[in-house]
């Protein structure tokens, strides 16, 4: 380090001195022009002195000596300091050849506006010792707003070569990066990293307003004015299947909503004892009668089937894709539903662990409404704060 230090330093010297011989150079040149100019000058101030006066010749040299050492003067600090100006802004103190932070992913969980990254140097394990890095600078920019923005930031030493920070982006978009590192001992900043574009989709937690049922055949209870259980204890008892609905929907954004199990009454399991949790168009068909969610009033439809243990896309009473997940859920059980207006999907979780590995593409330019359907007047569920 300390020889690399030192070649640093005798290179900004030369530099240095270069320019200063430049500048002395020309100066010299434009002097000793002017100099021979007055001489001439004053040894014709006498008309007595028997000396010629310099002719347009010798005048026309001088001037054109003049104007060449002006000229190479005014490009070497324009064009020049132009140049030193943006290596000096892009590299540092002097260009120098480090190499380039490398960030190898950048993501945002949707939980909040910040861009998690990660990065290292692109240098071979040998080399790591050499490099000691203490802060980064991080210029981002939303692409549609083009107006990039610079965060500093401290940099914990590691021993691996793998830094980790987070960058708070304030809002939904869609994001590029690019980091640039600062080696302490040389006292320098590297080359820009290559840029990295995240996007960013903040999740609205939603607590589901159940409100689209058909008294007969659902119940609601209520806790400080808010829904606490949707239930199947309408004014008909039995079997049958009883459908609960938002008259809320969603058509943009990213949505997320929790139920909980609290009954699924064990003696409906015999037979077809389907419960459904899902969304669904046409919101207006659980208002009337016992309805299952591949109705034919229903233009499209997406959930998971508790009792099949299956994942189905339905549109207008047809399948367009069942997925078998091999699990359901039981009481107690905690339901999410993720639903992604942007990216046009759907995925489904119990307890927190996602039940399939792929989120399930829906039909765009669709306005979906949550959905419940149970089958006995015991079954019971919980709708979650958020």
């Amino acid at each position: 380090c300390d020889a690399l230090i030192n070649s640093v330093h005798d290179r900004k010297r030369a530099l240095l001195d270069k320019l200063t011989h430049v500048a002395q150079t020309k100066l010299h040149a434009l002097n000793e022009e002017m100099s021979r100019m007055q001489a001439l000058v004053s040894s014709n101030n006498s008309s007595t002195n028997g000396t010629k006066l310099p002719t347009q010749r010798e005048l026309d040299v001088t001037v054109n000596k003049y104007r060449k050492q002006h000229t190479e003067m005014f490009y070497i600090y324009h064009n020049d300091r132009q140049k030193l100006t943006t290596l000096l802004n892009t590299y540092g103190d002097i260009s120098l050849p480090l190499a380039k932070a490398n960030i190898l992913l950048a993501r945002n969980d949707g939980r909040n506006y910040d861009i998690a990254f990660r990065w290292n140097l692109n240098v071979s394990p040998n080399e790591q010792h050499l490099h000691q890095v203490t802060q980064i600078r991080v210029a981002w920019m939303d692409v549609d707003a083009k107006e990039e923005q610079i965060a500093t930031m401290a940099v914990v030493p590691s021993d691996s070569n793998m830094y980790e920070h987070t960058l708070n982006v304030s809002q939904n978009g869609t994001y590029s990066l690019s980091i640039q590192y600062f080696e302490s001992n040389l006292r320098v900043w590297s080359k820009p990293s290559d840029a990295k574009v995240v996007s960013v989709r903040r999740i609205q937690e939603e607590f589901i307003d159940f409100d689209a049922y058909d008294a007969d055949y659902i119940a609601v209870t209520l806790q400080n004015g808010k829904q606490h259980l949707v239930t199947g204890n309408g004014s008909k008892k039995g079997k049958y299947a009883r459908m609960v609905c938002s008259n809320q929907g969603f058509n943009e954004d990213i949505h997320e909503w929790r139920i909980q199990c609290v009954e699924y009454d064990s003696l409906s399991q015999a037979g077809n004892a389907s419960h459904a949790v899902g969304v669904m168009t046409d919101a207006h068909v659980a208002n009337k009668g016992t309805n299952w969610v591949n109705d034919a009033r229903i233009q499209w439809a997406y959930y998971w089937n508790s009792y099949r243990r299956c994942i189905y896309g339905a549109c207008n009473g047809e399948y367009v894709f069942e997925h078998n997940v091999n699990d359901g859920w039981k009481t107690g059980d905690v339901i999410t539903v993720l639903l992604d207006c942007t990216q046009h999907n759907i995925r489904f979780f119990k307890n927190g662990e996602s039940v399939h590995e792929k989120p399930f593409k829906i039909e765009e330019n669709q306005t979906y409404h949550p959905l419940i359907v149970m089958r006995s007047h015991n079954d019971q569920y919980q709708v979650l704060q958020k």
